[in-house]
């Protein structure tokens, strides 16, 4: 009897340590993804997106915001070709260089716009899934 005693509280506080080990997994998991839910643009605060449409919106996300970055990338070459043709342009009329330099420090230069990346985009919509769908 003393046997079966020692084999049932080994295999409980194997289940035990099972089960801590899992809790643990499942917050670094769930965890991040809620945390990830928080970064993205905000939507229906009535609806409550489940781990699968974070993540889904989350990679939809990320797409765009590279796909913005590569425009604004494309964007600065094309003004900076402007610029050294407005540059080229100065010189070959004679401007002396000191002149349009000092004038374009006085320039206000507006910073990149935001408004893209402060509100939702409407590419981007969360759809909502049935929480037993991905065993939450």
């Amino acid at each position: 009897a003393v046997v079966s005693t020692q084999s049932g509280h080994y295999g409980r506080e194997k289940k035990d340590n099972h089960n801590a080990i899992e809790r643990r997994r499942r917050f670094n998991i769930n965890d991040p993804i809620k945390e990830l839910g928080t970064l993205l643009p905000k939507q229906d605060p009535e609806i409550r997106p489940n781990k699968g449409t974070i993540l889904k919106s989350s990679v939809d996300y990320i797409q765009q915001l590279k796909h913005e970055q590569l425009q604004w990338f494309q964007d600065r070459e094309v003004l900076r070709g402007r610029i050294e043709e407005l540059e080229s342009c100065l010189r070959k009329h004679g401007v002396p260089e000191s002149e349009w330099q000092r004038s374009l420090s006085q320039v206000a230069v507006p910073a990149l716009p935001t408004s893209s990346l402060s509100h939702p985009s409407p590419l981007i919509k969360i759809k909502q899934e049935p929480e037993s769908y991905f065993g939450d």
